[in-house]
């Protein structure tokens, strides 16, 4: 995963890299954490890429990131991390 964490506010690009990735109108990323799930769909790039924008969660942590092809079988044999960090807050005056 690229990057591998991102803010709990969510909305951060993440690129999806490995091999063998085929083309589904239902290319589909699920995201675990503290027993949360979230599932958003993903963009086929290439046979090595495919990118999503990572969900918001309530908590930071880490979330187990799994693919599914057709949006209702996920490979869990290849499990990935996602670190979701505490936003960060500026204040401009």
């Amino acid at each position: 995963l690229r990057p591998s964490s991102g803010a709990v506010g969510g909305g951060t690009p993440v690129r999806l890299l490995g091999s063998g990735f085929v083309h589904t109108n239902e290319l589909t990323v699920c995201l675990r954490l503290h027993g949360v799930e979230r599932r958003v769909p993903a963009a086929f790039v290439s046979a090595s890429e495919v990118r999503f924008l990572a969900p918001s969660f309530a908590e930071p942590g880490d979330a187990k990131v799994v693919l599914s092809l057709n949006g209702q079988e996920y490979e869990t044999a290849t499990e990935l991390v996602y670190t979701y960090t505490a936003s960060s807050h500026c204040v401009m005056q």
